[in-house]
């Protein structure tokens, strides 16, 4: 806990630290099942080999390119926002086309649609 807080406080000092903490901790975590892998000669979890394989080459760019990274990162979840932005807008604009859709015809309230007509029976 306390290498958390202090990891957290010197995040705050120095920002472009984040993704050399990161890179470090990824490291500890996806080299240890690497070695364990490679050791035992275990190659059936593909998935394992090849996540770990890809935590490992992530850290150690994050860890040597750690300015590039944190930059590539936040372009990454910019992107993110946008399109998440774009599609609430979309959804904005949809819901307010299909509410006036049945005010436009003179229909208050929206007919109950079935797929089958139950109530000759």
């Amino acid at each position: 806990m306390l290498l958390g807080i202090a990891g957290t406080v010197l995040i705050f000092i120095k920002p472009h630290l984040t993704m050399f903490i990161i890179g470090t901790a990824l490291l500890l975590i996806s080299v240890p099942n690497l070695y364990r892998v490679f050791k035992n000669r275990d190659y059936s979890d593909k998935v394992m080999l090849i996540i770990s394989a890809m935590g490992a080459l992530f850290s150690v760019y994050c860890i040597i390119n750690s300015g590039s990274a944190l930059n590539t990162v936040i372009i990454i979840i910019g992107i993110a926002f946008v399109i998440l932005g774009c599609l609430i807008l979309f959804e904005t604009f949809n819901i307010n086309r299909e509410s006036n859709k049945y005010a436009m015809y003179g229909q208050e309230e929206q007919e109950e649609h079935r797929f089958e007509n139950t109530e000759d029976m």
